[in-house]
């Protein structure tokens, strides 16, 4: 059966002011599935809400 890697870094935020969102990933490679085997469960994209500095108003 595959077992999922380690999860990559977090992504830049989305936005450069104010709440976004910012995602990391991982493989299923640690092993991946062999012929038969089960591929990994669950996902490979976590997301996240980031906030940044507040935006300036007006």
């Amino acid at each position: 059966d595959g077992n999922w890697g380690r999860w990559s870094e977090w992504s830049s935020c989305s936005v450069t002011c104010d709440n976004g969102v910012q995602s990391r990933h991982r493989s299923c490679n640690a092993p991946a599935p062999s012929k038969y085997g089960k591929t990994c469960a669950g996902s490979n994209k976590q997301t996240a809400v980031c906030t940044v500095r507040r935006c300036k108003l007006g």
